[in-house]
């Protein structure tokens, strides 16, 4: 059985009062409820006064003085607190607690306010008091959450204090798309930020400035491929970065065009050669940023004449790199060992230096991807999978329930959010 805090209660009807108020005062309101209440007291005030012989008249302006003021406090308050309230709050406070959003008390959090967000008309943001649930129980029953709002959630995060949940929802009828095809329009001008598809908060762009390595998993046909060719489009389109693509099954998927624009590495002996090659380019990085005094690449060509170009080294299938495994022979496993240290450096140091890495897996054994390269890619995405490769890729299983089967380029990150990924084809490419 639902539970109401008394003191809860006494706060959101506070919260609420105050939000009406503020609509009242922006919507122009008040000037004339001010007025119609001045006119109202100034008439009843002059009624009162007319002489009368009636003693039904003298009964009930009597009862009329009495209460009067009493009236007038409880519509100045019962006014703004009606408008601050939104409609359907209580439906929706019922809805959460038959989802199970609901405290140690069984007490259920209140809608405070629904607004449209003015960066996405398509989104309305619905700000609760959450009478002290965690964000992540929220996050744990999102498809319920979900079932209780009628729409699909895009995020979920934290007010100005932990007291408030802001629920970043779509409008009624408003889903994700099937499929968009990528076209160059959607193109950043930023050389370090990639668009990767659209969710339902619009755009869904990173900045590989902020987060430097990416892992892009899912299970055959679920587009995680076509993403990663994206991803690289979108340097080759701009030009900025130089790219090497380690692709084990012979560049089959890399046709022409993209080895015209970017350094293809087939075997372990070449993939050591690009890694050692990363690693000494960081450490020259680090004298020539500490003797021009620059924290990174964009200050350091800022400063400087020769200019130094990001790096991109992206991998059809990381788990072929680093699966010790597969590999019988003590000398293949000695270089997979390498290899691992090398990408785990990389990982570690290259973000100063604009060297990124950009992988991509379908394996779902955690031991060919070792923790300190899967951590160390701070941006993750999941397509069709099931919990396994879920777990490995994101850290949760998620993505096996909430991914959809039956759309490819359908991903689900790290933070929760879902996005159509563009569908992009070789022959996009210049």
């Amino acid at each position: 059985m639902m539970r109401t805090s008394y003191l809860s209660l006494l706060i959101v009807c506070r919260i609420r009062f105050s939000n009406g108020y503020k609509r009242i005062i922006r919507s122009g309101l008040a000037p004339i409820l001010f007025g119609v209440f001045i006119v109202t007291l100034v008439a009843s005030y002059i009624w009162l006064s007319l002489p009368t012989d009636d003693p039904l008249t003298t009964i009930t302006r009597a009862f009329y003085r009495s209460w009067l003021l009493p009236l007038a406090f409880l519509v100045a308050v019962a006014l703004p607190l009606l408008i601050g309230t939104p409609p359907g709050s209580h439906s929706v406070r019922t809805a959460l607690f038959e989802a199970g959003i609901v405290n140690h008390n069984n007490d259920a959090p209140y809608l405070l306010e629904r607004r449209e967000d003015p960066r996405y008309p398509q989104v309305v943001v619905l700000v609760f008091y959450s009478v002290n649930i965690a964000q992540s129980l929220w996050e744990d029953r999102k498809l319920q959450v979900e079932a209780a709002l009628g729409s699909a959630v895009a995020r979920i995060e934290y007010g100005a204090t932990a007291d408030y949940m802001i629920v970043h929802a779509s409008k009624a009828g408003i889903t994700l798309p099937r499929s968009v095809v990528w076209d160059q329009q959607y193109l950043p001008k930023e050389h370090t930020v990639f668009t990767l598809g659209v969710s339902l908060l619009g755009p869904y762009l990173i900045d590989i400035s902020n987060v430097p390595h990416l892992l892009l998993g899912g299970e055959t046909g679920s587009g995680k491929s076509q993403l990663l060719k994206l991803l690289l489009a979108q340097a080759i389109i701009r030009g900025d970065y130089d790219i090497t693509i380690i692709d084990y099954k012979g560049g089959v998927d890399y046709g022409r065009r993209w080895r015209s624009h970017c350094q293809m590495c087939y075997d372990n002996d070449s993939l050591l050669k690009v890694l050692r090659e990363a690693v000494a380019e960081i450490n020259r990085r680090m004298e020539l940023f500490s003797a021009s005094d620059a924290s990174n690449l964009e200050e350091y060509n800022a400063k400087n004449t020769q200019k130094l170009r990001g790096k991109i080294i992206a991998f059809d299938e990381l788990a072929e790199c680093t699966d010790t495994n597969k590999y019988l022979d003590k000398g293949e496993k000695a270089k997979v060992t390498e290899i691992i240290g090398l990408l785990s450096s990389i990982a570690r140091l290259a973000r100063f230096a604009d060297i990124h890495l950009l992988a991509a897996t379908q394996s779902p054994l955690v031991e060919v991807l070792p923790s300190q390269i899967r951590n160390n890619l701070g941006f993750r995405a999941i397509g069709r999978c099931d919990e396994t490769l879920s777990r490995v890729v994101i850290g949760t299983s998620d993505a096996a329930t909430l991914v959809p089967k039956y759309i490819p380029g359908r991903f689900l990150t790290n933070d929760g959010t879902q996005f159509q990924a563009y569908r992009f084809s070789d022959d996009m490419l210049p």
